[in-house]
């Protein structure tokens, strides 16, 4: 088969798997963040919320005016899709420049089925796009060195730029290709000169975020370490190694499956470093340090700032199934054996992501990931069925971005403004009496939930104190969360 229908079939393959029940699954917070970001009016206004999330703030520039061709829940989802089916042909194509047309197709099918690239290629969020530009600016940088012409390294600055303003994770292409170039041998050329151009104007795109960034400090600080940022765990090599094991078959697995997995693809890094040391030397010093310098760099930040979070580390995923893929082809007759495992494990994972189902705890498995709830049919609940004098609350943060911006999607934007502010919709047991919030209204709407189902006991408490003050009116069950009406006369 030719290498157009064998990497064609591969991403048609990858499309059909990234379109696959994208619109089962209702917007939850993240991604309703990053909507209300897009709504911005102005640019300032965007990269002022952007710093509020904590996020540079290309996507949302991308998002906003994405949301002028389409603003439906299903054309949304699309453009995070269509840089997660790009990803697998620019692994491909870097694949065929670092290793072998084998390992490049074996590369970009490990991507194309991947459980966690597939999450995130359906997610509204940054991730797919930070992985494409990360690519881009590895791959133009390749073809750089290889060629040296001008196009090619004002193309590696556009993309190693834009990375930046996409993601702080991008920040390990620095060393990641300063490394490369250190082992390639080149210096004293005018190939060199080019390269040390390019750190220049890198530095001053930092400097220059920087003092952007500078200036919306107080919000960006606040994001950081707000009650809503203090989950993100502090890495360990318990947390390092469960990483891995989501790259391998994503987040909905079963205890057994990561544990078949993590010997399996273990034994194909190990195989694809040793298939891969004598032939391309300069190949294998770049994939282990794009592998494994930016996780092992987040370990050490993670000491001082909790950002283990394994989405942060996705920039790894080429440089880690390019290896694999290299293991792989080490084991020209075991490969049927080998790849029948992959696909078996992939597909349990797979069934369980579009099922909903996420078999292992948060804590170390899938930390910031939890299961979807329907947000959009308990949304639409409510808003269909509030009346004058009516007040909505929740107990949890998961539930109160979804909602705003489902309020303003229902409504057509009239009326309703987008805001990041979620504080004033939160009902606490710190004030339990809640006079003050609930004052002068008739009903209160409860989104009675917590980041995992069932609620927890900070907000069991919370319905506790409302059974005994109020009269319950009416309970529905969705996925994922409960809608209760309250009396409050």
């Amino acid at each position: 088969m030719s290498n157009c229908a064998s990497i064609g079939i591969i991403i048609l393959l990858g499309s059909v798997l990234r379109s696959y029940k994208w619109l089962d699954f209702s917007l939850w917070y993240d991604e309703a963040q990053w909507l209300i970001v897009a709504g911005s009016g102005t640019f300032q206004r965007l990269s002022h919320d952007a710093a509020l999330i904590a996020k540079p703030p290309l996507f949302g520039i991308l998002l906003h005016f994405w949301r002028f061709a389409g603003n439906n829940e299903a054309f949304l989802r699309v453009l995070p899709c269509v840089f997660g089916i790009a990803a697998i042909y620019l692994v491909y194509r870097t694949g065929l420049l670092l290793l072998d047309r084998q390992t490049a197709l074996a590369a970009a099918a490990l991507t194309a089925l991947s459980p966690i690239h597939i999450h995130y290629s359906q997610e509204v969020s940054h991730y797919t796009l930070t992985v494409l530009l990360f690519l881009c600016a590895i791959y133009f940088l390749l073809k750089a060195f290889a060629c040296n012409r001008n196009g090619y390294w004002i193309l590696f600055c556009l993309c190693s730029a834009a990375a930046l303003y996409t993601n702080f994770a991008a920040l390990a292409l620095i060393p990641v290709e300063t490394v490369f170039f250190l082992s390639s041998g080149i210096s004293g050329s005018r190939t060199a000169r080019k390269w040390i151009y390019s750190q220049f104007f890198l530095m001053a795109l930092l400097v220059c975020y920087y003092f952007s960034l500078n200036r919306q400090m107080p919000c960006f600080t606040y994001a950081r370490f707000n009650e809503q940022m203090l989950w993100m765990p502090r890495g360990n090599a318990l947390y390092f190694r469960q990483m891995f094991g989501s790259f391998d078959i994503g987040y909905t697995a079963y205890l057994w499956g990561y544990r078949i997995s993590s010997v399996l693809f273990l034994f194909l890094f190990c195989a694809g470093i040793i298939g891969t040391i004598r032939a391309r030397r300069t190949s294998l010093t770049m994939l282990l340090t794009w592998a494994l310098l930016p996780v092992l760099a987040g370990l050490s930040v993670s000491r001082v700032i909790p950002v283990f979070t394994y989405r942060n580390f996705l920039v790894v995923l080429p440089a880690y199934y390019l290896l694999l893929a290299a293991g792989i082809n080490y084991f020209r007759r075991m490969r049927i054996v080998i790849w029948a495992l992959i696909v078996i494990l992939y597909s349990v994972s797979l069934v369980n992501y579009y099922g909903n189902r996420y078999p292992c705890a948060e804590v170390c498995y899938r930390p910031g990931v939890h299961p979807r709830m329907d947000n959009r049919g308990a949304s639409k609940y409510v808003l269909a069925n509030i009346q004058a004098g009516d007040i909505v609350k929740h107990t949890c943060y998961s539930t109160v971005t979804p909602f705003i911006y489902y309020r303003y999607a229902f409504s057509g934007g009239k009326g309703v403004k987008l805001t990041l502010s979620a504080r004033d919709h939160i009902l606490k047991k710190q004030n339990a009496s809640f006079p003050d919030s609930l004052a002068g209204h008739k009903r209160l709407w409860l989104f009675f939930a917590s980041w995992e189902y069932p609620p927890g006991l900070e907000e069991m408490e919370v319905r506790r104190i409302l059974d005994g003050k109020y009269k319950l009116l009416s309970l529905r069950h969705f996925s994922g969360l409960d809608v209760l009406l309250y009396d409050l006369r």
